[in-house]
């Protein structure tokens, strides 16, 4: 037995160390200590409650309250379904874990190995680990004076990575992702397996609404899991004034949705929660919170503000523009009022107006970032509406919170907002791709005089690629989990070849092709 296999088992033999999780993590590698937690709701301290997102972290000043997931389908007979994220207020709408058998979710082993899901890891932790795991299996030869076991909490965070659930639960094979060293479809951290991962740091975490009854949104459950990645970037540059998070939900149930939405529900708080503005451009996708006036005050001692030269926070949606932003300024109001909302219209179903007295779905349209309007407690529905989300299908949409702080409130405001561009442009062409390699880029070559044409792209399933006097030793298509999903190695020359995946769920993949003069990688879609 090599040597981390050894020490590898014996970390199994720690009791309950696979499954000892809590119920908060504290995502920290950069500018900002963010608070997360495992009922639906980012940024909000579930203990104190109260707001969990401190920028600059370290100086008990925070700008989110908190950002609560939310979903909502109609089924064929116009029957509505809707999920929620929480504020630990005694109405839960997620809970823990994966879809399972209706029986399992309050059994003993499901709540030993779902009770808390919430897991962090490092991307220097697993390179500690790549290097390690190589030194000790002889598959890395170089700079193997300076590697060094992971500690125990790293090789626990390792280990209890959630790569697969329990099928002789209900639920599915595969979940978060995980870079698979030996190709045997298996997670097992002694085969040089390791989580894949965004950023510097990242928190993962899976839910579903199927677990129980539904008391934020008393409407029947969807059946969705839930996974969600938040993440931060170390660089040095505006990266670490930002947080990601990408939410991916999967219909486990048999019920198709002809209509859903898909949408966060933002409060930001500047520091002062009670003098905020907000503001939204449909063209950026973005949501934009800043102080309504030139100094954030401190009220009551409760609510510490910023002061002079108050920050500013936006959140920009990355994998498709938002639909609709719309103002919660309501305290109360039913199901079906929440759905317009949802679906960008006012709880009465009549629309918003621009400046010009034109309907709109982006609560600000058309007007200056500066307007006067009326300070207050801000909050908002940033959504994306889909068009049939049937059983097995996925949905996915990514986020980035960006902070920014300049001379003045307004001039906080402008540079927070001017930053969705180079957000977005960071998000296609590194971040979208997980574990840093090889998802470095949606179309990177080694050699620039590689010619490939694929199409058609979007595509059923089929897809045709033409590399005429290329010498193909590869071609793979790889999931937005970086999971391999097609390989295939034998190719005649001077030919077009074609591959299948129409098995596959819709959404976006990466191709990757291998030839003697290079490598190509090209994103294709399937609908």
């Amino acid at each position: 037995m090599a040597k981390s296999q050894f020490y590898l088992f014996l970390l199994f033999l720690i009791p309950n160390l696979s499954s000892a999780q809590s119920d908060f993590k504290m995502l920290n590698s950069n500018n900002i200590n963010s608070f997360i937690g495992n009922t639906g709701t980012l940024f909000y301290n579930t203990y104190t409650f109260s707001q969990g997102y401190e920028v600059p972290k370290g100086t008990g000043l925070h700008c989110l309250f908190g950002a609560r997931l939310m979903f909502a389908g109609k089924n064929a007979q116009g029957n509505l379904f809707m999920a929620s994220g929480d504020y630990n207020d005694g109405l839960q709408d997620f809970f823990p874990g994966p879809v399972s058998t209706p029986g399992a979710f309050n059994t003993t082993q499901y709540q030993a190995d779902w009770g808390n899901s919430i897991w962090s890891v490092c991307h220097s932790d697993i390179q500690q680990f790549i290097l390690w795991w190589g030194c000790e299996n002889g598959t890395i030869t170089s700079g193997c004076g300076s590697a060094t076991p992971p500690s125990g909490e790293v090789m626990q965070a390792i280990i209890s990575w959630p790569a697969h659930g329990n099928t002789s639960m209900g639920q599915a094979q595969y979940l978060a992702p995980f870079v698979d060293y030996n190709s045997d479809g298996v997670y097992n951290p002694n085969d040089g397996d390791y989580p894949c991962i965004k950023g510097s740091c990242a928190i993962y975490l899976i839910h579903n609404d199927n677990a129980g009854n539904h008391t934020q949104t008393p409407t029947p459950p969807i059946g969705i899991e839930v996974h969600t990645m938040v993440y931060q970037y170390k660089t040095n540059t505006f990266l670490d004034n930002l947080t990601f998070f990408d939410v991916m939900a999967i219909n486990r149930s048999t019920t198709n949705y002809p209509q859903f939405v898909q949408s966060v529900v933002v409060d930001g708080d500047i520091g002062n929660a009670l003098d905020d503005r907000m503001w939204s451009d449909s063209a950026s996708s973005t949501l934009l919170f800043y102080n309504g006036d030139a100094i954030d005050d401190t009220v009551g001692g409760t609510s510490m503000g910023y002061g002079f030269t108050p920050p500013a926070i936006s959140i920009v949606g990355l994998d498709r523009p938002f639909t609709s932003i719309i103002p919660n300024m309501w305290n109360t109001f039913s199901d079906a009022d929440r759905w317009n909302v949802l679906n960008g219209l006012l709880p009465d179903g009549s629309s918003l107006v621009n400046q010009n007295g034109a309907p709109t779905a982006f609560f600000g349209s058309g007007y200056p970032i500066d307007n006067p309007g009326t300070p207050g407690d801000r909050s908002a529905y940033a959504s994306n509406t889909r068009v049939g989300f049937n059983s097995g299908d996925t949905v996915r949409q990514s986020y980035a919170v960006v902070y920014q702080r300049s001379n003045d409130n307004i001039s906080s405001a402008f540079a927070a907002a001017g930053l969705s561009t180079s957000v977005q442009q960071f998000y296609d062409q590194i971040a979208q791709f997980p574990c840093n390699a090889p998802f470095m880029s949606d179309e990177t070559a080694s050699n620039p005089t590689i010619s490939l044409n694929v199409y058609p792209n979007p595509s059923n399933g089929i897809f045709h690629v033409s590399a005429h006097q290329l010498d193909i030793t590869s071609l793979s298509v790889f999931n937005v989990m970086g999971q391999r999903i097609f390989q295939q190695k034998t190719f005649p020359m001077n030919s077009t070849y074609s591959i299948d995946i129409q098995n596959q769920v819709r959404g976006m993949y990466l191709m990757e092709i291998q030839t003697t003069t290079g490598t190509v990688r090209q994103k294709i879609f399937l609908e």
